[in-house]
């Protein structure tokens, strides 16, 4: 009987050792897996990252240019609001037209570049219409003439110029 308890003994360690190999080759085929989704992990956060990196140095450059042009387009709208001084327009009345507040045009008019520092006036006085186009418009001594201007245009970003954005030197409310 002892030959028999043997062989018995040595089948069921037999079994034992291919159901634990079956179980350690499915282990390793798990392991692999693992390790191979972990790899492709690593790859595409490492690739998310550096094209994220590279479309935030493309956009510093865009806004950079941006920002450049933006401010000649900026003291464009300071050298309209000059022209706008000089043509007899108060600041009151520019800001109506332009859509702005009155400090934003003061703003802006002060900042235009082709005024020098003492050239540069707080209100432009009111000019009577037969001052200002030789009597042809309004109905009386004190009339103003037509406005130059009879679509407002939006110019303020609602942006402090420390933020990057507005008029070299002007300072939104």
């Amino acid at each position: 009987m002892g030959q028999r308890t043997t062989s018995r003994r040595a089948a069921a360690l037999r079994k034992a050792r291919e159901a634990k190999a079956a179980r350690d080759a499915e282990r390793l085929l798990r392991e692999r897996r693992v390790e191979a989704a972990l790899a492709d992990f690593f790859e595409s956060a490492s690739l998310a990252e550096r094209i994220r990196h590279d479309a935030g140095r493309r956009a510093e450059r865009i806004l950079a240019e941006a920002e450049r042009e933006a401010r000649n387009a900026d003291a464009a709208a300071g050298a309209a609001i000059g022209s706008l001084r000089e043509l007899g327009q108060t600041n009151a009345e520019i800001a109506e037209l332009c859509g702005l507040s009155v400090p934003v045009v003061r703003a802006m008019a002060n900042s235009a570049p082709d005024k020098a520092p003492d050239d540069r006036v707080d209100e432009v006085p009111s000019v009577p219409a037969q001052e200002h186009d030789g009597g042809s418009a309004g109905s009386g001594p004190g009339a103003r003439a037509a406005p130059l201007v009879t679509t407002p245009a939006r110019f303020s970003t609602g942006l402090a110029p420390e933020d990057g954005i507005g008029a070299p030197g002007v300072q939104l409310p």
